[in-house]
């Protein structure tokens, strides 16, 4: 929520589990206006609260998720915290990246983008040998096409 308004008409004082559930609800931002709120106010975290918004990513990483989610999420606010924040939050993002298969599978996932290429080279390292050792046969980091992770 912006320091001087509610943009997003996001719940006063909402806790990190509720914007996981909202977000996970709608991810796009346009449901009901119950749940509408996350996905921008998440954005806006990733912004002014990057360290909230990384345990929420880390508290949405470890829900079920269907694939509309997970591309979200993706393409939204963990693609961002790498651009942004990447050398910053590699060394969190490589440890739960080896403990998580969940988060491994997202980050699996994220598109290049702006993440310059000594850090891209560690996301590689690390999702890599993880998904393929639960996975055999399958692509690795970077293949846009793996299947979700169960």
């Amino acid at each position: 929520m912006s320091k001087t308004y509610n943009f997003n008409n996001a719940p006063e004082n909402y806790t990190d589990e509720e914007l996981i559930h909202a977000y996970v609800a709608d991810p796009k931002g346009r449901g009901h206006i119950s749940t509408a709120w996350a996905s921008p106010e998440m954005h806006d975290l990733v912004l002014e609260d990057p360290e909230r918004a990384w345990r929420i990513i880390v508290g949405l990483s470890a829900q079920k998720l269907n694939s509309e989610v997970e591309a979200v999420i993706v393409a939204g606010p963990l693609e961002n915290m790498l651009g942004l924040y990447g050398t910053e939050i590699i060394d969190r993002v490589e440890l739960l990246a080896k403990s998580s298969l969940e988060f491994n599978h997202l980050l699996a996932l994220v598109w290049r983008s702006e993440i310059d290429d000594a850090l891209w080279k560690r996301i590689l390292a690390v999702c890599k040998p993880i998904y393929l050792s639960a996975n055999p046969g399958q692509g690795g980091a970077g293949d846009h096409t793996l299947p979700r992770a169960s």
